[in-house]
């Protein structure tokens, strides 16, 4: 594919499937770096959605960067004499063009960053490509960035929007999951509401855990048939009460066969192995055959034994446990002298 007009330099897509929502590509250029500063290239970026791949059609945009003018100004944004662009991509050169996307209708002279992540042009106001529907006139970032929500006179908004159901004059961000104004709870990035809860008696007892005069909430659920007097947080997944243990992680199950008063936690605030005196449990899922005494939690995805590695609540079959380690607890990567594993595939390892 050629960029046509004098001067200009060939551009090479590459196509890669990334997940069943659709396709995705990457453009790299042809001997970027030496082009003349005077040029402008030409960039096509193509967005392929499942219903396009089923009729055989591509629907792409085309837009131009000006190279003498582009320049990243902050919060994921850039912008040249033509537009302004957004990247959310981690770990890359912001002044390389490729890994931005267009701003569509973003006013050039007008465009300003306000608080991460928000920006504004004398229209609109923008999270990322995102317009917001706001009134760039009277809207206040209300959080610090690490919440993400502003308010104008006539709402509040997050990334996603306005927050329809919200009263803006006792809205309160709580921490990153949950929020409240005076007539609901909300939780999660699209503050969905939770049934049930009360506003004036509600409050925080761990990061996805809140409280309020009638129940326990974790992950934005109800926590059933629990005991309010005697529940304990144990970490972010795991709370007990004087009758049970409860694994909380978007299900809220009791963990059956868990003896609450016995009951551990091994591997810390994020982690799902626990045991009891007299057995040990990944999640709310009993693991078979573990020598109790020697068990230990090496990751949130890996454990061992004298006699096992355990991926989850399945033997690694074959492993070799004086080299096994988790070698990237943060991706589910590990290893030993042998074989490279990963937490994806746990069920598949315990099949001789």
């Amino acid at each position: 594919m050629h960029a046509g007009g004098q001067g200009f330099e060939s551009l090479k897509v590459h196509s890669k499937l990334e997940n069943s929502e659709g396709l995705y590509y990457n453009s790299s250029y042809n001997n970027l770096n030496s082009m003349s500063k005077k040029n402008i290239i030409s960039i096509i970026i193509f967005t392929l959605f499942l219903t396009g791949c089923a009729n055989n059609k591509v629907d792409f945009t085309t837009f131009k960067v000006d190279l003498t003018t582009f320049k990243y100004i902050g919060n994921g944004y850039a912008k040249d004499t033509n537009n302004v662009y957004f990247t959310d991509a981690v770990e890359v050169s912001l002044d390389d063009p490729k890994y931005y996307k267009i701003v569509k209708g973003a006013d050039v002279n007008s465009f300003e960053l306000l608080e991460s992540p928000f920006a504004k042009d004398k229209n609109n106001v923008y999270c990322g490509q995102n317009k917001l529907g706001a009134d760039p006139d009277t809207f206040e970032v209300t959080t610090d960035h690490y919440y993400y929500h502003g308010e104008d006179n006539n709402g509040v908004y997050n990334c996603e929007g306005r927050i329809k159901e919200a009263n803006e004059d006792t809205f309160e961000v709580l921490n990153w999951h949950y929020k409240k104004d005076k007539s609901n709870v909300y939780y999660g990035p699209q503050n969905d509401i939770i049934e049930g809860a009360d506003p004036e008696t509600f409050q925080i007892i761990s990061t996805y855990k809140g409280k309020d005069k009638n129940n326990i909430y974790a992950y934005g659920k109800k926590v059933e048939g629990i005991n309010l007097d005697t529940y304990q947080v144990l970490n972010t997944v795991y709370g007990k009460d004087d009758d049970h243990v409860y694994y909380e992680h978007q299900k809220n199950n009791i963990v059956e066969g868990a003896d609450p008063d016995t009951f551990q936690v091994l591997n810390g605030f994020y982690g799902s192995y626990g045991k009891d005196k007299d057995n040990a449990f990944y999640a709310d899922n009993k693991i078979e055959g573990v020598d109790l005494k020697s068990f230990e939690a090496l990751s949130s995805s890996y454990a061992k034994d004298k006699n096992h590695v355990y991926c989850h609540q399945y033997i690694i079959v074959g492993a070799d446990i004086n080299s096994f380690k988790d070698s990237s607890p943060y991706d589910g990567q590990a290893n030993d002298k042998n074989n490279y594993y990963y937490s994806s595939s746990c069920k598949s390892y315990s099949i001789q």
